[in-house]
């Protein structure tokens, strides 16, 4: 016998936020594939890869998303009560902007069409149906009103229509792109007469003025939320991804992206160049175009740079290269893998599988200063963090006079199952298996942040007063002044 209460949580609608007017925080979606797009007067509507996402018209700035299980289909909005409708292969979802709620009318058959009434929202499937906005009842109808404004999917014939849209594609630019020749079709389309709305499948959403015949393209988000690497360069992030290199400006929340043939792991910025590492191969990327500078036996874990070398840790130990060069030569930690190297002044700390080891600059001493795995190394004042292979939190207060450490220079602070840590020079921020945390230095409490979701995270970063929590799926943006509502 099934189990009902196992039964409503599998098929119940998700939703995060779950309430947008008390939740602050917001999720970055991919470019993806737009399934459909409406219109208000004032704002921009549109579904893609289980996101709704709503736009300020005028500016095309993203004012929310909303990451829904399972994924809509169509929307469509209802200008009579301010409303937004949207099917799903579950049913449909009635979403009210002013107070940030969402209901779900469960409704099992395809939906081919959906349009907006006075008192009825209209479905087109294989059969003519409409429910009831006051009481919530779906039922068939002989025919609909006239005068609908129907969201349907996009066909063939009708995207033909629109001829001064031929042919019917977009390609990146060479800046953008290694391959500019793949093509990224229209997907959805929104005509209200005076703006047309093109949406595509990886190349955004573009906005048309149908007198002038302006054209503007908006670029929401990164490439890929599958992320294997952030890294915050110049006052940008670096969303490193399978697909290639997704940039926002923290400023002025714009995106760009690079389309990449190489299998991008790990990237940092060196002189005018960023330098990125794919498999067991380190190179320049100028725009698009990749400078081999040499190849390892094994593949690379980490990279770090100073003002005169870029330090390379690979699966069989580690390596440096003078600034200006590309040949690479052995140093330091020998046979084991190297995941983390953080130049601290005139230290370099190196973790490896199985240690962690300081290099003291300019003796050109190494030393071995604690017995167990290092996967990440962060500085904040005086203090440094150091996150260990079995995911436990530790500080040091280091010390740079070429004496031996001592246990004393080390507090094993108790906190478990934490995958990253990064700061503000302020707070450590921890990733971990129950949600997203911080650890005040000066107070020693360790404090959740309860307004993201109580779940696994991955990685952690903050810059311009924003924090940064990816999930195996999903990114999350919180203004670091809602830490601790």
């Amino acid at each position: 016998m099934i189990n009902p209460w196992l039964c409503c949580f599998i098929y119940a609608l998700q939703i995060f936020p779950q309430n947008p007017n008390l939740e602050h925080y917001d999720i970055i979606p991919p470019l993806g594939r737009i399934k459909s797009i409406a219109a208000s007067p004032f704002d921009l509507f549109a579904v893609n890869d289980g996101y709704l996402l709503i736009f300020n018209r005028p500016d095309l700035t993203i004012q929310r998303t909303v990451y829904f299980e399972p994924a809509p289909d169509l929307i469509a909005y209802d200008a009579a009560a301010d409303e937004l409708w949207i099917t799903t292969a579950a049913g449909l979802i009635r979403y009210n902007r002013a107070l940030g709620t969402v209901r779900e009318y469960k409704f099992s058959n395809p939906v081919d069409g959906l349009a907006c009434g006075s008192d009825k929202i209209y479905l087109l499937g294989s059969r003519k149906y409409a429910l009831d906005k006051v009481t919530g009842e779906i039922g068939e109808v002989d025919i609909f009103p006239s005068g609908l404004k129907w969201s349907r999917r996009l066909t063939d014939d009708e995207l033909r229509r629109y001829h001064y849209l031929s042919p019917f594609y977009y390609r990146d630019g060479l800046t953008e792109t290694q391959d500019p020749e793949v093509r990224f079709p229209i997907t959805a389309i929104c005509d209200d007469g005076m703006e047309l709305f093109v949406g595509t499948d990886g190349y955004g959403i573009l906005k048309y003025n149908t007198v002038s015949w302006r054209r503007d393209r908006l670029i929401f988000g990164p490439l890929d939320t599958a992320i294997r690497r952030v890294r915050t360069i110049g006052g940008a992030f670096y969303f490193v991804s399978r697909i290639g290199i997704s940039r926002l400006d923290a400023k002025s929340g714009k995106w760009d992206y690079r389309r990449l043939d190489i299998n991008i792991n790990d990237l940092l910025a060196l002189d005018s160049s960023l330098v990125v590492t794919d498999g067991n191969r380190v190179s320049f990327l100028t725009g698009t175009l990749v400078f081999p500078i040499t190849d390892f036996s094994s593949a690379i874990l980490a990279v770090a740079a100073d003002n005169q070398y870029l330090y390379i840790g690979t699966g069989t130990g580690m390596f440096r290269i003078m600034r200006g060069t590309s040949a690479a030569f052995p140093f330091g930690p020998d046979g084991h893998p190297v995941y983390a190297i953080a130049p601290v002044g005139n230290i370099t700390y190196v973790g490896t599988e199985f240690s962690l080891y300081r290099y003291l600059n300019p003796s050109g001493v190494w030393d071995r200063i604690f017995p167990r795995g290092v996967k990440k190394v962060v500085p904040i004042g005086s203090d440094i963090f150091f996150l260990s292979m079995d995911n436990q939190l530790l500080k040091y207060l280091p010390r740079d006079d070429g004496k031996p450490v001592s246990d004393s220079d080390w507090v094993l602070l108790p906190f478990f199952n934490i995958y990253d840590i990064g700061t503000d020079n302020s707070v450590l921020y921890c990733a971990s298996y129950n949600g997203l945390n911080y650890f005040e230095p000066g107070s020693g409490l360790y404090k959740p942040i309860y307004d993201l979701p109580r779940q696994k995270y991955n990685t952690v970063l903050v810059a311009d007063q924003f924090i940064f929590a990816l999930s195996d799926n999903l990114v999350y943006r919180l203004p670091v002044s809602a830490r601790d509502r």
